[in-house]
């Protein structure tokens, strides 16, 4: 089997086993390897993989975990699909499987991918990772929940979606040497609560904001695969320079371009055009600690900010377009409502949290939005602990503020720049003049 994919250096993941496919076919999908001591565990537990289980039948029905929930959306005797739920505080056991690998993408929300000696991964909304068989992997939600695709692969000694085919190392449910069927309850009414649906022919629906549908792939309507974000072969195969992608492939942009033979090929495309927009959205310190050190390591210059942004206006977005200007990425510490009430009394913030965060990450200029509340708005206790985790190359604020206070307060801080702010353009004046207005 061919998956076409490209390889993040910053990761856990590795480029081992793509030296021999061609990089015109690669497409932007993390790909990890196995560590010896991962296969050390997996020679050691053989025998479980020895073992015979007989098919469960999982459709029309919803499997409730201690981490959320989960359903069959699609089988074939080649890949199993399901639909995952995870809340936040919640994750699945730190486990791997023997006889598949696994091809995960999250459709809202922030995953917490774990591996085996303490690794973390981040994967937000629309982005994927490929886990082969063997790979310790566990799964957790930064974001109040997170629903993801888990695309299941079988090898050949596999045939159907068996959920008892895995090896739990650590789990936080006491379910080391449990079975999935034994540490599951299954439900099958009122289906409609969990949002269940199915990927039949033609299924064409809109999930948790990302479009879904299933087509059929022929040799004159490939450039179709253009129209999505990704797609996935659900079952057939696409030939071309000499390599074959079947059941469980991601299709990349483009590859029309080569001479390319298709034969009875369905396709699950996913897509949405805004997906980056919610890539930007950081919800806790763990979330933060965990980009920081990603792009730190790629050598990323960081600046930090901080605001309420409760009307938008001109004023703000010249000072964060300067900000942006002074290093790589630009992270805004967007205060929440309760902090914007202390601030600015019983009537502010004018926009709530969530249409601010969603207007605010529409703004080419800010790479990340940290969510976060203060807890003590004279000492910004909560504001210094993102400081220290972030440790910016600068910290920016308006010339409403002045270095020598900023660093009385956060003497933590290595640069302080101030940006001139543009006379008259504030959120206060705008409320003054619609106060002064009449009715017409």
């Amino acid at each position: 089997m061919i998956i076409y994919f490209s390889w993040r250096k910053e990761s856990n993941c590795s480029s081992e086993g793509l030296r021999n496919k061609p990089l015109s076919l690669i497409m932007s999908t993390q790909y990890c390897t196995i560590k010896n001591n991962e296969l050390q565990i997996i020679k050691n537990n053989m025998k479980i993989s020895e073992e015979i289980h007989e098919r469960k039948e999982y459709a029309n029905m919803v499997c409730v975990k201690p981490w959320g929930y989960e359903f069959l959306v699609y089988e074939s005797k080649k890949i199993g699909i399901w639909f995952l739920k995870i809340v936040k505080g919640q994750k699945t056991s730190l486990h791997t499987h023997f006889h598949k690998d696994t091809l995960l993408f999250v459709i809202s929300g922030s995953a917490k991918i774990s591996f085996i000696d303490g690794e973390e991964q981040e994967l937000s909304v629309l982005q994927s990772i490929y886990i082969p068989k063997y790979k310790f992997h566990g799964i957790g939600s930064f974001a109040p929940e997170t629903y993801l695709l888990e695309i299941e692969i079988f090898d050949s000694s596999a045939s159907f979606t068996d959920k008892n085919d895995l090896l739990r190392i650590d789990d936080q449910y006491h379910r080391k040497t449990t079975g999935y069927e034994s540490s599951v309850n299954t439900v099958s009414e009122n289906l409609e609560n969990y949002n269940h649906f199915m990927l039949d022919s033609g299924f064409k629906n809109t999930i948790e904001s990302v479009d879904f549908l299933v087509w059929e792939l022929t040799s004159d309507n490939l450039k179709e695969i253009d129209k999505y974000t990704h797609t996935v072969i659900l079952n057939g195969t696409l030939s071309t320079d000499g390599l074959v992608a079947k059941e469980g492939s991601l299709l990349k942009k483009g590859i029309y371009n080569n001479p390319c033979s298709v034969t009875k090929c369905t396709v699950l495309s996913l897509n949405r055009i805004d997906y980056q927009e919610d890539c930007k959205i950081i919800y806790d310190k763990e979330h933060l600690q965990l980009r920081c050190n990603k792009l730190k390591a790629d050598g990323k210059r960081i600046v930090l900010t901080s605001g309420c942004f409760d009307i938008l206006h001109v004023g703000h977005i010249h000072n964060i377009k300067r900000a942006k200007e002074l290093g790589d990425v630009l992270m805004v510490c967007l205060s929440n409502d309760e902090q914007i009430k202390k601030l600015k009394g019983d009537t502010r913030p004018v926009n709530n949290y969530e249409d601010r965060i969603n207007l605010f990450k529409t703004i080419s200029y800010v790479d990340s939005i940290i969510l976060y509340s203060e807890n003590n708005i004279e000492s910004e206790e909560t504001l210094g602990d993102i400081m220290k985790i972030v440790d910016p190359y600068t910290w920016v604020k308006g010339s409403d503020y002045t270095p020598s206070v900023i660093f009385e307060k956060h003497p933590y801080l290595k640069n302080v720049s101030i940006v001139s702010n543009i006379e008259n353009k504030s959120t206060t004046n705008i409320i003054r003049k619609i106060n002064n207005t009449k009715d017409v």
